[in-house]
């Protein structure tokens, strides 16, 4: 689950005619978890200096998507779906632009047809984007993806669906010191994500009405990140 912080790609530095140079965001970064085979979880941390600058979310699909609350739907030309559900913002607004000539690809036969935009329309200065994609055959069935937070220690989103729970740090550099969080009683594997590599965390739990709450700090032994930062638990 590699982080990537693409920030300097945002802003444009012009040491002679600074009156030209766009320095404004403070950071851009993406955090990626694919979980075998059908679902892929998006986490991204958008910040700037300014207020009222766009922050978006663009997806490009092959198909026109169809929207119903929160699930964003596309049907390949194959018969395959592609399933997906916007958790952060929570007053994301959604926009389709047909492609067109809009992109100009770098591969050729690009077979792109739309491209999803999905915003915070306050234009905030700081943003998180949270997206689960699943992929399903033509009879499958999406899970359902919901929002949840951690309640201790290090600031922390995450994604429940099936029986998975991911979670990521919001601050992706922020030092971590532990963190709590509850999830569904349904949820056995727990990917939280964004900790040291090859660190050790020690891990307990304890019962909630309908659910479960995890806590876990760091410790000389017990539970090993892997070297990608994430720690895979399973109850």
């Amino acid at each position: 689950m590699p982080l990537a912080t693409p920030t300097p790609l945002y802003n444009r530095p012009s040491p002679y005619t600074p009156e030209n140079a766009a320095l404004d965001i403070l950071h851009a970064s993406r955090s990626i978890l694919w979980l075998k085979p059908d679902h892929i979880v998006v986490y991204d941390r958008a910040t700037s200096q300014t207020a009222g600058l766009f922050k978006h979310f663009n997806l490009a699909v092959t198909a026109p998507p169809s929207a119903s609350g929160k699930v964003i739907t596309v049907t390949t030309p194959g018969g395959q779906h592609l399933a997906i559900t916007s958790l952060l913002p929570t007053n994301a607004a959604l926009t389709v632009v047909p492609i067109g000539n809009s992109l100009n690809p770098m591969a050729d036969l690009e077979p792109s047809t739309h491209r999803i935009v999905i915003e915070d329309p306050n234009d905030p200065t700081d943003t998180r984007f949270l997206h689960v994609l699943q992929g399903t055959d033509a009879t499958g069935t999406p899970d359902v993806a919901t929002l949840f937070h951690s309640s201790l220690g290090a600031a922390m989103d995450g994604a429940v669906f099936g029986n998975e729970a991911v979670l990521f740090m919001v601050d992706a550099y922020a030092g971590f010191s532990g963190v709590t969080y509850s999830v569904p009683a349904t949820v056995v594997n727990h990917f939280v994500t964004g900790l040291t590599p090859g660190a050790y965390y020690g891990v307990s739990t304890s019962a909630l009405a309908g659910g479960f709450a995890v806590s876990l700090v760091p410790a000389a032994s017990g539970h090993q990140a892997d070297s990608a930062g994430v720690l895979v638990l399973n109850f």
